[in-house]
């Protein structure tokens, strides 16, 4: 399933990459209740070179390109960083193969997030208070590549990409997630898509995003 893994000299072995990649594949084929169809290409990199090469703003940790690239510097065994990283990286394969690339970026990034896993928790408060106030960024201004904002615009986006997905699975469950990741596959749009699966349209939902923050923090 795992191709082409390409490292620098580093003290980390490529077997320890390959066996997580493996237990994270099985995880997620259960999660997302499919199985790819296709090989995923894995380069591992010294950080420099990982900048150089994807040339990717700073904040990134790793990037999917249709190849999980990965800086792993300094690294001389798996860490839960970089079991995260990974698990992230390799849920963006799983949904690029399911939606064929139509996916918006907050779905994508905020169902990766889910995976690591990842929570609201620690912004969860500042999300709710923002929400309430009306100032976050809707979510169909998160439809296309993070990878032009800066470290604060990432920190946000992340953050309002992280709740949308999790509150869909809190809401309406895994099993919605992964219908509307197969509806977007079968060519429909995201507002069609999240309609026959959840009944919420872009407004509709982003009113249930603010109630769930509300209730789920306080604000």
């Amino acid at each position: 399933m795992f191709c082409a893994m390409k490292a620098p000299e580093l003290p980390i072995r490529r077997n320890q990459i390959l066996d997580t990649l493996e237990e994270q594949y099985n995880i997620l084929q259960d999660d997302l209740g499919v199985s790819l169809r296709n090989s995923i290409s894995v380069s591992l990199y010294t950080d420099r070179e990982f900048f150089d090469v994807t040339q990717a703003p700073a904040w990134t940790a790793a990037l999917n390109d249709g190849k999980i690239r990965v800086p792993i510097s300094g690294l001389t065994a798996m860490s839960p960083a970089l079991n995260r990283v990974l698990r992230h990286e390799l849920t963006h394969s799983f949904i690029d193969q399911i939606t064929h690339g139509n996916v918006p970026t907050w779905l994508n990034e905020g169902i990766a997030q889910l995976e690591e896993p990842a929570s609201t928790s620690r912004v969860g408060a500042r999300l709710a208070a923002v929400y309430a106030a009306g100032t976050q960024i809707p979510l169909n201004q998160l439809d296309e590549s993070f990878l032009g904002y800066s470290t604060p615009e990432a920190m946000v986006a992340y953050a309002e990409s992280l709740a949308a997905a999790e509150c869909i699975r809190s809401q309406h469950g895994m099993g919605d997630l992964s219908r509307i990741l197969q509806a977007l596959g079968e060519g429909e749009p995201i507002e069609t898509a999240l309609r026959n699966t959840i009944h919420s349209g872009y407004a509709q939902f982003e009113t249930e995003l603010a109630e769930y923050l509300k209730r789920k923090y306080g604000q």
